[in-house]
């Protein structure tokens, strides 16, 4: 089964900047031998592609630039087999780009442009539906009008929809979301909204009970890293267990975690168990080794590594 998966939400392109130390407010470093890295990201693209190399016939809703990050971010989205029939250009913005200045040893300092993704309009998303996905996939950094206008055509055609909370955002009208499948999310985002941290089963429990009175959700899943998954159905609740692997890199970690667990839960007509297990693995796999798209796992990667 390869379910039709369409991802609304956005493509950008990373470009980091390694420096020998951080300039202090006023100052200038020079860098004599530096050369920036860019790499492909953002919420949707990174989702999208992860559906496809594991097998989903994948669809992604996003708008880029006509530029020539636009360019290369088309061309990942092409060469990984998503569907880019409702990736749009944009001919008056450019392409999203969050660049990145670090000296390795401290937090980076960060500037973000989300350019051509504040444009995806209502007219873009009724292009991506006329595909007919079978599932959608939704993250909340998108736009919130095209959030919520993308929840309620999916839940208009009874899809299942799957919402990763990919970031902080305390003020939201959750109320008008429809019923999701999953709502995913990490243990820092679940903190922030509720206030409780869950670093443990009684705290986790606690957690989800508090968000599940504000956001309405068949299941609810606590990514949480090196130490597996936490599953919630409104009444019970249970572990997935880590896999145990050398941690390299953790930039595309949610979202490989994220499209896994919604694509397995579809493959296994909602086993929400089995969906988290296999999810654990694939962001296991994609943690250990660098880079965002690079380090998505195949189909094929799960399947040995599964196996042994």
């Amino acid at each position: 089964m390869n379910p039709r998966i369409l991802t609304v939400g956005y493509a950008l392109m990373d470009i980091l900047y390694r420096v020998p130390l951080l300039p202090e407010p006023g100052n200038t470093v020079t860098v004599e031998d530096g050369k920036p890295v860019s790499l492909p990201d953002g919420a949707g693209l990174i989702t999208a592609i992860a559906l496809s190399k594991l097998g989903a016939t994948s669809l992604l809703s996003c708008r880029l630039g006509q530029d020539v990050d636009g360019q290369r971010l088309y061309t990942a989205l092409s060469d990984a087999g998503v569907d880019t029939s409702a990736v749009i250009a944009d001919p008056r913005t450019q392409t999203g780009i969050r660049l990145y200045l670090t000296d390795g040893q401290t937090l980076p300092r960060t500037v973000y442009y989300p350019g051509a993704n504040l444009n995806l309009t209502r007219d873009n998303l009724e292009t991506a539906f006329s595909t007919r996905p079978e599932a959608l996939c939704l993250h909340l950094d998108a736009n919130e009008e095209i959030l919520l206008d993308a929840a309620a055509r999916a839940a208009e055609k009874h899809l299942p929809i799957f919402l990763n909370l990919s970031e902080v955002r305390e003020i939201f009208p959750y109320a008008k979301l429809p019923k999701l499948d999953i709502l995913c999310m990490c243990d820092r985002e679940i903190e922030a909204l509720t206030g409780i941290r869950p670093n443990g089963s009684d705290a986790g429990l606690k957690a989800l009970l508090a968000l599940s009175k504000s956001i309405s959700s068949r299941y609810y899943v606590i990514n949480m890293g090196e130490r597996g998954a936490f599953l919630f159905d409104g009444r019970h609740f249970s572990m997935a267990s880590p896999f145990s692997v050398k941690p390299v890199d953790i930039a595309a970690a949610r979202e490989a975690f994220f499209a896994a667990l919604s694509l397995e839960y579809l493959r296994t007509r909602g086993n929400i168990t089995a969906a988290s297990k296999y999810a654990t693995l694939v962001c296991a796999l994609t943690t250990s080794r660098p880079g965002t798209v690079s380090s998505l796992p195949s189909a094929d990667e799960i399947g040995r590594y599964g196996a042994k």
